[in-house]
């Protein structure tokens, strides 16, 4: 894997001298074109993909002027360790900026479609398992495991790690679609297509 990722880089022109500056990556890795937004009549709701190489930069604690090499990269990923795919999921109040408040927050107002408040923590502490997904050539994948970030109520507006396990195939992407099925009221089933980029940072440095 590492030497195909290697001979990607060199073709991009980012390898032979593969030199990239720790900022210019996290830029380009934390850039729009990994992002997907829309809104219902009472949220609005974010997915973001995580590429595993971000994790790892994040995780790694490298000063801001570092420069990534190639070795330095493959140091920080070594062989034989699976990342899998990473989505952060934000569900927001769609109208909070306008109408701050309680009863806008996604748990404990009055939007999330449970009659109380223990229902709807529970709904989106252990109920997302079944309601969300990925779908690749057909084929159901389900979700390795998700988790709820708790603001203590200091922000109206939650998000969620998805965890799903890594997608081989041959080519160098692979298209997939998210799959939300009514997580939030009003939703409906709906589908998110990415076209994800195979391995470690061939089609995203």
């Amino acid at each position: 894997m590492k030497t195909r990722i290697l001979i990607m880089l060199c073709m991009m022109g980012l390898e032979g001298c593969f030199e990239v500056p720790l900022q210019d990556a996290l830029r380009q890795l934390k850039s729009p074109a990994y992002a997907q937004s829309f809104t219902t009549d009472n949220h609005r709701i974010e997915v973001r993909l995580v590429p595993a190489i971000l994790r790892v930069l994040q995780q790694a604690h490298l000063d801001s002027t570092r420069i990534l090499t190639h070795r330095l990269i493959d140091s920080l990923m070594p062989q034989g360790i699976t990342y899998g795919t990473t989505f952060i999921l934000k569900l927001s109040p769609k109208d909070s900026a306008s109408s701050p408040g309680i009863a806008h927050d996604v748990i404990y107002g009055n939007i999330s479609g449970y009659p109380n408040y223990q229902e709807t923590l529970k709904a989106y502490q252990t109920g997302l398992a079944d309601k969300i997904w990925l779908e690749v050539n057909g084929k159901k994948i389900p979700m390795l495991n998700y988790e709820m970030e708790n603001t203590f109520g200091m922000d109206p507006s939650r998000s969620f790690m998805l965890l799903f396990p890594d997608l081989e195939t041959s080519e160098k992407s692979i298209q997939v679609k998210l799959v939300l099925d009514d997580i939030v009221p009003g939703l409906g089933r709906k589908k998110l297509d990415w076209n994800l980029p195979v391995g470690k940072y061939e089609k995203i440095l």
